[in-house]
């Protein structure tokens, strides 16, 4: 058997560029998967390791899953006899800063592709887990479903109490297909009764980030993510913000005689909206909060401010009534019952934390969960976080498994303990 083994560049060209841009680019870009392709291959044992594979996509994400099918048709055509394709990582490059991204996108990928795993598994020595999920968009239906399956076959083991998701459950918003996916998966749920809350993302709304006719249209979004879902729970005990929709909400879990409040905000929560979760923390001080929502970190661990390139005042879903990461801390820092923030949304590794102390003195743990944007295609590996915490304890552990492939990552940015 040969086993083909790389690490595939995806570079996006963003459809705004003049054609002479996109010229200029692709030579660039040619000359440099030139490069990368005829670097000497690593042969041992019938392992071909490729330093790296590069390709062109003119387009955004529906023709880059396109290419890469062709790619692994082509590698498997390549080979005689029987053959496996194995793509270490996807590594995916928006193009938007003209022309300097694409000069520095090979040494961002190889920091990227450090990463150990290994498939022992792992359970928490004591106290529990909320589980977190990245941004779901490129899931396939089955992918989802064997998440959410996963979830409910080691929730007990696992002493999963809560489930998170941090926003872009699917990649276009009025794509049904990608909708029942999620739909099946989060119906697990429900059947297992296990609690969990999923707040919006900028693919979730009219227009998936990139265009849209009015702001804030999650009609799709709340035709799947209903109230009802939640309000049929026996473990439902929350409250939403709007009379209708469902992407503000909270609801509480106790264990071993604590409380704490899993509360979600949109991207780029409006003035209204972030006050309102602000009083949720407010009159409850003595319940712990686990706040997510989509946009907060950068992926360097710094937070989102007006400044960073995928701000939610540069999509046109959030109107001109939105509030960056920072302007989140500024405002739940006066509070000290805050002690996890979770978000999604960031290209390059996809994984970041830091954290910092409120004003009380409470340190808060913020961490940077959007794993599955720039690894995809067949290596879509249906990420999902372990945030173990351990009532009275001044720390808690994190650890990062994917479900598709049965693998827990080891690497400092996916294995790490963090002060609370």
């Amino acid at each position: 058997m040969a086993t083909w083994h790389g690490y595939l560049c995806i570079y996006q060209l963003p459809p705004f560029w003049t054609s002479a841009q996109i010229a200029e680019a692709l030579v660039a870009l040619e000359a440099i998967g030139t490069q990368a392709s005829s670097n000497p291959a690593h042969v041992t044992a019938g392992v071909y390791e490729f330093d790296n594979l590069a390709i062109i996509v003119e387009s955004l994400f529906d023709t880059a899953e396109i290419a890469r099918a062709a790619l692994v048709t082509t590698l498997n055509n390549g080979v005689t006899g029987t053959s496996e394709i194995e793509i270490d990582a996807w590594l995916d490059f928006e193009l938007k800063n003209y022309p300097n991204d694409w000069a520095t996108s090979l040494v961002e990928t190889h920091e990227f592709v450090e990463s150990e795993t290994t498939a022992v598994g792992w359970t928490p020595d004591s106290g529990f887990c909320i589980a977190v999920l990245p941004d779901t968009q490129y899931l396939s239906a089955a992918q989802f479903l064997a998440l959410g399956q996963w979830i409910v076959d080691n929730a007990a083991a696992l002493s999963i109490e809560a489930v998170i998701h941090v926003g872009d459950v699917v990649e276009t918003y009025n794509n049904a297909a990608q909708w029942a996916g999620a739909d099946a998966a989060f119906d697990l749920l429900d059947t297992a009764g296990i609690p969990y809350l999923v707040t919006i993302g900028n693919h979730d709304y009219e227009g998936s980030g990139y265009a849209c006719t009015a702001p804030r249209d999650s009609t799709w979004y709340n035709n799947y993510i209903t109230q009802a879902r939640y309000t049929a729970n026996g473990w439902w005990n929350g409250a939403f913000y709007d009379v209708a929709d469902s992407e503000n909400a909270y609801f509480t879990i106790t264990v071993g005689g604590q409380d704490y409040i899993l509360l979600g905000i949109e991207f780029g929560p409006r003035a209204a909206v972030l006050a309102w979760a602000d009083g949720i923390i407010a009159a409850n001080p003595g319940d712990d909060v686990i706040l997510f929502t989509h946009c907060y970190l950068e992926s360097g661990g710094d937070l989102q401010d007006g400044a960073s390139p995928y701000r939610p005042g540069l999509f046109c879903q959030c109107g001109g009534d939105y509030n960056d990461g920072d302007d989140i801390w500024n405002t739940i820092k006066v509070r000290d019952n805050v002690i996890v923030v979770a978000c999604g949304h960031m290209l390059d590794d996809g994984a970041a934390r830091r954290v910092t102390d409120s004003d009380g003195g409470t340190s808060v743990a913020q961490m940077l969960s959007g794993h599955i944007r720039n690894q995809r295609g067949t290596i879509n590996n249906g990420f999902i976080r372990l945030v173990n915490i351990r009532t009275g304890d001044t720390a808690m552990s994190v650890r990062t498994y994917t479900v598709i492939n049965d693998v827990w990552l080891e690497d400092p940015e996916n294995k790490f303990e963090l002060a609370m």
